[in-house]
């Protein structure tokens, strides 16, 4: 992987498999956008781009989709905090067919762009699909994708609200039901709850979902999704972890892993003093002797989806990497991880 460099020389690298630009005034410098697009040609080789726009860079007209279209090789894709004006539902059904694909902090992506993108090229192309703060409002959005990206195996949701339900259904209702035969990764995590959640729990536990493998649910606030999933093992809570969920306010949602890790661990021991049996132990002469209460278990030991609040990059508070987690990593920073590529932003 490359980083962000002034010098247009890099361009003569055409063997470059992978590289991050940050789009600003300081990149652009030394020419124009359009020229800047043009020299893109040069990369025949290259896979994988990272594209992050600062709010002062001033684009031409079909910035992103002249750069794509120039980059034969290109399979994963990841934009970023690119305006309306630069980044929009047009943009997005224009894209060449990918792997993957990251659309992030997008002010002109809406709804009804992403159902466009679920019967466009780059759809039926599509193993990974990662969605960050476009806030997509409506779950039926997020079932036309599943439904028609046929060899979708990866998905991830980051947002700040729950999509909505169709008016006049619930969450126990098929129409509010998600399906995929292909998805095996789910990466679900809207910090404020709504049925959506439910209507996903549901959607496992029917199997409408039946390669899923992996879920990832750092926001699984009531443990809806915990109860689908393979129970989890207990783990021991600690002063410490007692002390820093003391220390968090209850009353507002946030996103961290180890308060979501405390949380689940807390709900795996209230459900355990909830009696599931009783063992009852008589002698010869049918003597009670003995008699043990079995505590219930959170969780469904059928299920084949494991449940998971692990970090993307290890030693990392936050679920989801992102492209500042990477640079720094690979520039020698403080993440503690080496080796690293953009592909692990996908």
């Amino acid at each position: 992987m490359s980083q962000n460099d002034c010098d247009l020389s890099l361009f003569d690298r055409s063997k470059l498999t992978e590289h991050a630009w940050l789009i600003d005034p300081n990149l652009l410098w030394r020419c124009n956008s359009s020229h800047f697009v043009e020299l893109h040609s040069k990369w025949q080789w290259l896979s994988t781009l990272v594209l992050v726009k600062s709010q002062n860079a001033t684009l031409c007209a079909g910035f992103i989709n002249g750069i794509t279209s120039r980059l034969r090789s290109l399979k994963h894709l990841m934009v970023d905090g690119f305006s309306a004006r630069d980044f929009h539902n047009g943009t997005l059904l224009l894209l060449p067919a990918l792997h993957s694909l990251r659309l992030e902090d997008l002010k002109g992506v809406t709804d009804q762009g992403i159902e466009q993108l679920a019967s466009s090229r780059t759809a039926h192309s599509l193993m990974s699909l990662t969605i960050v703060d476009i806030e997509i409002a409506s779950l039926r959005t997020v079932q036309t994708l599943l439904e028609h990206s046929p060899r979708l195996t990866k998905f991830r949701l980051f947002q700040q609200c729950s999509p909505s339900l169709l008016a006049g259904t619930n969450h126990a209702s098929k129409s509010s039901s998600l399906a995929s035969s292909s998805l095996q990764y789910l990466h679900w995590d809207t910090l404020y709850p709504g049925p959506a959640t439910d209507a996903l729990a549901l959607s496992i536990q029917h199997g409408y979902l039946p390669a899923l493998r992996t879920l990832k649910a750092p926001t699984d606030y009531d443990g809806a999704l915990q109860a689908v999933c393979r129970p989890i093992t207990k783990q021991p809570l600690t002063p410490d972890d007692m002390q820093f969920l003391a220390s968090k306010n209850q009353d507002q949602y946030i996103r961290n892993l180890r308060l979501s890790r405390i949380q689940a661990q807390l709900r795996i021991r209230e459900v355990k003093q909830q009696p599931c049996f009783n063992v009852v132990v008589e002698d010869a002469e049918e003597n009670v002797q003995h008699t043990h209460v079995i505590g219930s278990y959170l969780g469904d030991v059928r299920s084949k989806v494991e449940y998971s609040l692990d970090p993307d990059l290890k030693g990392s508070e936050s679920a989801l990497a992102d492209h500042w987690q990477i640079t720094v990593a690979v520039l020698g920073g403080t993440m503690g991880e080496r080796g690293l590529s953009l592909r692990q932003l996908f």
